[in-house]
């Protein structure tokens, strides 16, 4: 099933009712959406693009992104979104590691994009520039603009890929996760059975059912999950450029939307926020992402009264476990868990051993679904590590209880995930080790009541010089995407270390000083 299925589902039944809104207001119906996708396989057909061809997608959550989205599917080829956040050396890793050489982006992205023109063959740019367009960058809105709104869409095979996603990777750079149409499309069902008890694609909702806000970047799995839910289960989008607690809660409370997905960084957002908070016609919220902190749980519940579900999974396995609604109403929640496994779901906690454990003990999980990934693009040894005779290895620790509903307790490797984002150490390091004054650095994680966890270093100063924080933090964001730039900075006389050298990075957070 191609992942544009559900929508061309939606444009044949009811080409005129509206199937996206974007936060200025702005309606396109089912039928629009349609349209404008094929208009866009058409065009990046006539381009020598088709199935198995790689499209990079390097945008702010717009409209147009969507209508991309769609089009790429439609012909096959594989989409590669790229987060906007990226600088340089990011934007170099990305496309080289997923052998992209045309990339369509848009005023957001096209100042950072142009520094590494070299490595592309072709720039597009979407929705426009004040002025002339830079040399050899395309306007792809004129260019699509004249074609025709009608395609047959590729009909995927059982391994045909659908989107490389970009996660993290514990060489330091961003891992390009494979995803394929069969498997993602098995996931939304499988979404759609564990929330709703009916995994086939729904009925298409009543005009007067509320739409489904996405406020979540859609180069993430959790924003692009979100929109095709939407899409599979009757309703419309309701899209955002970017969240704002202050604009997320408005738009929620016009349209009267009644289920928030939600990552912990906004819920800390919406519980700071000093404005108009009103959530009484909100049934459930969904806390996906990362981990939830008991107390930001407990300050929501308290303040809104109204229970977080939580959603675990990855974007290489897909949705593991979760809440739903019926679930609440059947009394069958259980605080603090992640859920019951969805359908098609395989888990087992393992002991050091690698023997499955019983129900209560502690242990590594390891998954297996319909969504398992094929690996990492351009990284044989990642994907060998990851994937253990057909078992997701998560790296995360938890246990079951005797009703077979999931806990999760901690994460074994080292990656902090800092509001919904991976981020892992060595590629910070790497870039402050350029730092004139610094002769070693070790990041860590460390806890944050709006980010969950947000890196910290540790840093040894050349001898005779000094530095700040401020210096040592600006320098990060010049020169990596802000989410993964320190927050903090510790400066030390040494680091504690094991007999092989290795820096102890679990007492350096012993000794953290805030």
């Amino acid at each position: 099933m191609n992942l544009s299925a559900d929508m061309e589902a939606r444009a044949a039944e009811a080409p005129d009712r509206i199937g996206l809104t974007f936060e200025d207001g702005s309606e396109y119906t089912y039928g629009q959406i349609n349209r404008k996708s094929c208009q866009i396989a058409n065009y990046l057909v006539s381009q020598g693009v088709g199935p198995g061809d790689r499209v990079g997608v390097y945008m702010q959550n717009a409209p147009a992104f969507l209508f991309i989205i769609f089009g790429i599917w439609k012909t096959g080829a594989v989409l590669v979104p790229i987060n906007i956040m990226y600088q340089a050396q990011e934007l170099i890793h990305a496309v080289s590691s997923t052998h992209v050489d045309t990339v369509i982006t848009d005023a957001n992205g096209i100042e950072r994009l142009l520094t590494i023109k070299e490595n592309l063959n072709t720039i597009m740019v979407a929705g426009g520039l004040p002025g002339t367009l830079p040399a050899h960058v395309i306007d792809f809105d004129a260019r699509v603009s004249d074609q025709k709104a009608a395609f047959d869409s590729f009909v995927p095979g059982e391994q045909d890929v659908a989107a490389i996603m970009f996660t993290g990777g514990t060489t330091g750079a961003p891992k390009a996760v494979i995803t394929n149409h069969m498997g993602w499309y098995k996931a939304l069902c499988d979404l759609a059975g564990g929330h709703t008890g009916n995994q086939a694609r729904h009925p298409i909702a009543d005009d007067r059912i509320p739409p489904n806000l996405v406020a979540m970047p859609l180069f993430h799995g959790g924003g692009q999950q979100s929109m095709l839910f939407a899409y599979h289960i009757g309703r419309s989008v309701l899209l955002m450029e970017r969240f704002k607690a202050g604009k997320y809660l408005a738009l929620a409370k016009k349209y009267n939307v009644r289920s928030l997905v939600l990552m912990p960084t906004m819920i800390h957002d919406i519980v700071n926020y000093d404005g108009d908070a009103d959530l009484r016609h909100v049934r459930t919220v969904t806390s996906i992402g990362q981990e939830l902190r008991p107390l930001l749980r407990s300050q929501f519940e308290e303040k809104f009264n109204i229970p977080i579900l939580m959603n675990y999974g990855s974007t290489e396995v897909g949705h593991v476990a979760g809440w739903g609604v019926k679930d609440l109403k059947k009394g069958l929640w259980k605080p603090g868990s992640v859920g019951k496994l969805y359908p098609g779901v395989t888990l087992q906690i393992r002991g050091k051993d690698g023997a499955p454990l019983p129900a209560g003990e502690i242990g590594e999980i390891f998954v297996k679904s319909t969504v398992t990934t094929k690996g990492y693009a351009g990284n044989a040894e990642e994907s060998k590590s990851l994937l253990q005779n057909g078992w997701i290895c998560t790296g995360d620790m938890g246990c079951l209880d005797e009703d077979g509903v999931l806990f999760i307790k901690g994460r074994k490797r080292e990656m902090i995930k800092c509001g919904g984002f991976q981020v892992w150490p060595l590629e910070i390091e790497k870039v402050l080790m350029k730092h004139p004054k610094i002769n070693d650095v070790a990041v860590v994680g460390v806890p944050d009541d709006r980010m969950g966890e947000i890196p910290k270093a540790f840093i040894i100063l050349q001898q005779g010089t000094q530095a700040d924080s401020k210096e040592i933090i600006d320098y990060c964001r010049d020169n990596l995407a802000h989410f993964k730039a320190v927050r903090a900075v510790q400066f030390v006389d040494a680091f504690p270390r094991a007999d092989t050298g290795k820096i102890l990075k679990e007492k350096l957070k012993d000794n953290d000083n805030g």
